[in-house]
């Protein structure tokens, strides 16, 4: 076996390539608009009170005090209880989008006659609009799911701090006590 040297670049044609990302670009800003749609759906009042809590902390002169902790951490899990319901919707449609796709799929498979491989394609072809639907159902749902599991994070960061002030409060009202007991 002789090690030649494969020169690629005598084989690209540059227009094709850039004709190709303008496609690939254009068909991802409207899936991209189709996912965004749907997750703003299902995740718009998790969403608002995300951004609420970030507008918060982003104050740096005015650390959140125990009220506004004590709103974050009775608010987030009622908020994570309706978007998780809407998730499942939004798992529900996926199935739906995959039965129908499948659907389609098998009906013009069984239409075109032919090789196997030329079935396949057609039935491919036919239910490409299926398939990219259901990209946009699965990519939505890891989205909603990606929000769910970040606010469960701010949520349990938001009990560590719960946590690490009560402790502090105690040392502080401690550091005074001549009993040992932790009065708070």
């Amino acid at each position: 076996m002789s090690k030649e040297k494969v020169n690629l670049t005598g084989n690209i044609n540059q227009d094709s390539i850039i004709a190709i990302q303008k496609r690939v670009d254009d068909n991802s800003k409207l899936i991209e608009y189709i996912v965004d749609d749907l997750v703003e759906e299902y995740c718009k009042q998790l969403d608002d009170y995300m951004i609420f809590i970030k507008d918060v902390l982003s104050d740096i002169n005015n650390p959140p005090n125990s009220l506004e902790l004590d709103d974050f951490i009775m608010n987030l899990p009622v908020l994570m209880y309706f978007t998780s319901s809407s998730q499942e919707s939004l798992g529900i449609k996926e199935d739906i989008i995959k039965a129908i796709k499948q659907e389609i799929y098998s009906v013009a498979y069984d239409m075109n006659t032919g090789t196997v491989a030329t079935r396949t394609a057609a039935a491919e072809l036919a239910s490409q609009n299926e398939s990219i639907a259901l990209i946009a159902y699965q990519r939505a749902y890891k989205k909603v799911k990606g929000r769910m599991d970040s606010a469960m994070e701010t949520l349990n960061s938001i009990k560590k701090v719960i946590s690490r002030r009560i402790a502090e409060y105690g040392i502080s009202q401690n550091s005074g006590n001549t009993d040992g007991r932790l009065h708070i």
